[in-house]
C-alpha cells in the first residue's frame, strides 16, 4: 500500500472524527466547544472529508 494513501486514509478518519465532534459539540454536551462557532467544524471537516475522498478516488 502506498503512503499517501494511508495519509488519505488518516485525513478520511480525522475529518470524520472533526464532524462527529461538533454533531457533539451542535447539542451543548462539551464546554470547550461554543455552540455559535460549532460551524466552523462542520466546514473544515466537510473540506477534510471532500479532500482525502477525492485523493482516495483518485489513486485506485
Amino acid at each position: 500500500m502506498d503512503s499517501r494513501k494511508l495519509v488519505n486514509i488518516f485525513c478520511l478518519c480525522v475529518g470524520i472524527a472533526v464532524f462527529l465532534l461538533a454533531l457533539i459539540g451542535a447539542t451543548g454536551a462539551l464546554s470547550f466547544i461554543y455552540p455559535q462557532r460549532v460551524w466552523l467544524l462542520f466546514f473544515f471537516s466537510a473540506i477534510i472529508i471532500l479532500w482525502s475522498g477525492i485523493s482516495l478516488w483518485r489513486r485506485r
